[in-house]
């Protein structure tokens, strides 16, 4: 999983990836031999560790039938499931 952190302006200002590797070192080499920190992209790189303590369950999109024209009508169309 990976994507840009944005600040309140929408301003991109930085990087985040998660990963999952064995070890400390691995987490290292695959930092190494990501092509934006070989090409000079990232300025500094930060490796920590997390703990997942929280998943959300899986979703799926709601069956709507037939596709409604307008976003009030698709809102009715959730609210009524």
């Amino acid at each position: 999983m990976a994507g840009p952190m944005v600040n309140d302006s929408g301003a991109i200002v930085g990087s985040l990836m998660i990963i999952e590797v064995q070890d400390f070192a691995r987490a290292q080499a695959f930092v190494e031999n990501d092509p934006f920190r070989r090409a000079g992209v990232y300025g500094s790189v930060d490796i920590d560790q997390f703990r997942m303590t929280f998943t959300a369950p899986p979703q799926t999109a709601p069956d709507l039938g037939s596709a409604p024209q307008s976003a009030a009508e698709r809102l009715d169309a959730v609210r009524k499931k």
